[in-house]
């Protein structure tokens, strides 16, 4: 989801932000693949990277993504 990291409600500088995780509560078991994590993404840093491919980028948001599932 896009954000702006520059105002004022986030206080950051992270150019990729977990804010939530939900789980499945439909289903009667513990799957992981039946979370859904909500992650921001600066905007301006998205169109700067959107047609390049790095594995840097890659890798910030994969471990965006493991910090929010600790």
């Amino acid at each position: 989801m896009p954000f702006r990291n520059d105002h004022h409600l986030f206080n950051t500088t992270a150019n990729y932000l977990a804010v939530g995780i939900a789980k499945s509560e439909w289903k009667k078991n513990n799957k992981p693949h039946e979370l859904v994590l909500g992650v921001l993404v600066d905007i301006k840093h998205l169109m700067t990277v959107k047609n390049k491919p790095n594995p840097s980028e890659i890798d910030k948001l994969l471990e965006t993504v493991k910090n929010a599932l600790r």
